[in-house]
């Protein structure tokens, strides 16, 4: 790949923007901060610097450039990543450095969801579909915003469109057609409603289909099945519409189905996204808790009560988010609450929202008749079932509060049920505690260096090059060469490997500040630690020529290094 090309895209990618589609991120001095999506991170461990283009993670160590981070976010090789980021900013790669690969799976998604949208606008042909976006009172700003489609009625339509520019097999791969017992190959989606699923970057990853004839046989909505770009449980639809506000409210609204978040958008309401029918995931709660500090649910009346739902709750407060649920009216949904009463009034029910322990309470005493022993019984079985799996010891003690006076027994009656949880680890393996301070006395060195509170030359007057890790002396040698050359931070960590951009983003990236004499202070201190060190390995070196009866001579050169280090010392004192 040509180093030209990738600092060509390095440069025009703005990281900060690019991050911020995964992670919340809140400015901080000069960089941003934000919560790591590659470890369990309950403080905001993850920092940007546009100016370096640089990030890294002091919590598990992640780091590096853009390339890194979309490599790490979205499992891809650097050249995909270098491709991906190549289209997003114009940047022409030479065709001898393209993938020889085949087509894309991301492209012929996109390449589906144009040809859907454009069935939907055609005279004739779309009329269907728009009449139910029409009836519903969605126009062609929600069909632009969200790309919707349409799936031609016969059953070949797209497979025999599509199957002259790519091969029938990666069609298949990404849910587009089936194939029958016989061996034939037909369209997955046909006479439907399309409507495209994203990733949180925006790229079209699946489709839902809703059904436009009531009296077909199928189900009213048909999705994409997992794939190699999709899976259902880890995936929000709206997520890439919704970002920006969740991120900007802190908040996010999650509801059941894709007209649910439709229709709010369409009204203004940008903050919503739908699980799609499914049960929380331990994915999805993660997800989440990069954007926002606070979740409100918003389900249908008789979708809430359901153990999934509950189950989706509780991971959602295990990840560290509030939780609240909306009452929606019974045998209604947000997007016909909003259709019939206006956005003011899902605004009045989000709003309204009870926090999450009072509303589980609410749901033992729908679900138990509380007036029987046998009923409390139960309900005491059910929720110490449920609290055994909370993490947070104030929620839990707030819930056994509320339920010993529901349930008529004793607090202790409750506790000697729940079994606490332990956690072994976290759900992405060892926790790396480093705090930010924590870097070596070399990995220092380059720090000030970078700083520019000390120079290459009193580096190496001093004798600090000598010592240090070979690795990073390297480092310090190519920023010494940029230096030299003129360059800024950035064009130098251009010319690095990967793994010297990701030890460089460690270093630079820490969060400290120093006023220009504490700055100078600092690197005085750090000047006597090597001084120190130089003399510790000097000693040690004579100690050896004094127990192996080395001559005179060399042990007379090492006590004149010593009484000369200790004298240099002094200057510092």
């Amino acid at each position: 790949m040509d180093r030209e090309v990738i600092d060509e895209i390095r440069k025009k990618v703005d990281i900060v923007e690019l991050i911020s589609r995964y992670v919340s991120l809140k400015p901080s001095g000069d960089s941003y901060k934000g919560v790591c999506p590659f470890h369990e991170d309950n403080d905001p461990s993850l920092t940007v610097d546009p100016t370096k283009k640089l990030w890294h993670c002091f919590g598990c160590g992640a780091g590096g450039d853009v390339f890194n981070f979309l490599m790490d976010i979205e499992n891809l090789s650097f050249p995909d990543a270098v491709h991906e980021l190549a289209a997003e900013t114009g940047v022409k790669i030479p065709d001898s450095q393209r993938s020889s690969g085949g087509p894309d799976l991301a492209e012929i998604m996109n390449e589906a969801r144009t040809y859907y949208h454009e069935n939907l606008l055609r005279e004739g042909v779309g009329r269907l579909a728009r009449e139910y976006l029409e009836n519903r009172g969605y126009g062609e700003k929600v069909i632009k915003e969200f790309g919707l489609g349409y799936s031609l009625p016969n059953w070949t339509s797209l497979t025999n469109k599509f199957k002259k520019d790519y091969p029938i097999d990666r069609l298949q791969k990404v849910g587009l057609v089936n194939q029958s017992d016989s061996g034939r190959y037909y369209d997955r989606f046909r006479n439907r409603l399309m409507i495209p699923i994203k990733s949180v970057r925006g790229k079209v990853i699946a489709f839902g289909g809703r059904i436009l004839d009531e009296g077909e046989d199928g189900p009213k909505y048909l999705n994409s099945p997992n794939t190699p770009l999709f899976k259902k449980g880890d995936s929000f639809f709206g997520l890439a519409e919704a970002r920006r506000e969740m991120s900007r409210a802190d908040r996010a609204i999650l509801v059941e189905g894709y007209t649910d978040v439709i229709a709010p958008h369409s009204r203004g309401i940008k903050n919503v996204i739908a699980s799609m029918g499914t049960a929380l995931t331990e994915v999805q709660a993660d997800v989440l808790s990069r954007f926002v500090s606070e979740v409100v649910i918003a389900y249908d009346r008789d979708q809430a009560g359901e153990r999934a739902s509950l189950k989706g709750l509780r991971l959602l407060r295990n990840a560290g988010l509030a939780v609240k649920i909306a009452e929606i009216p019974e045998e209604s949904d947000p997007a016909d609450l909003i259709e019939q009463g206006g956005a003011e009034a899902f605004r009045e029910a989000v709003d309204d929202a009870v926090p999450f322990h009072e509303f589980y309470v609410d749901v033992l005493v729908d679900r138990y008749d509380l007036s029987t022993v046998s009923g409390r019984e139960r309900a005491l079985s059910e929720s110490t079932g449920f609290i055994s799996n909370i993490e947070s010891p104030p929620l839990r003690h707030e819930l056994i509060d509320r339920l010993k006076d529901l349930l008529k027994v004793s607090e202790s009656e409750i506790t000697n049920r729940v079994r606490y949880p332990h956690k072994e680890g976290n759900r992405s393996g060892l926790r790396v505690e480093r705090s930010q301070e924590d870097l070596t006395l070399d990995e220092w060195v380059i720090y000030f260096l970078i700083e520019g509170v000390i120079d290459y030359e009193e580096l190496e007057e001093e004798g600090v090059l000598d010592g240090i890790d070979q690795q990073l002396r390297n480092l310090v040698d190519k920023i010494k060469e940029g230096q030299d050359e003129g360059l800024d931070l950035e064009d130098v960590v251009n010319r690095m490997g990967e793994k010297e951009r990701k030890k460089l983003s460690q270093i630079s990236l820490i969060d400290v500040e120093f006023e220009k004499r504490s700055a100078e202070k600092a690197a005085g201190d750090l000047m006597k630690r090597f001084k120190r060190k130089r003399i510790s390995r000097l000693k040690k070196q004579l100690r050896k020529c004094l127990s192996d009866d080395e001559d005179e001579e060399r042990i007379q050169e090492l006590q004149k290094k010593i009484a000369e280090a200790q004298k240099e010392l002094q200057k510092f004192r």
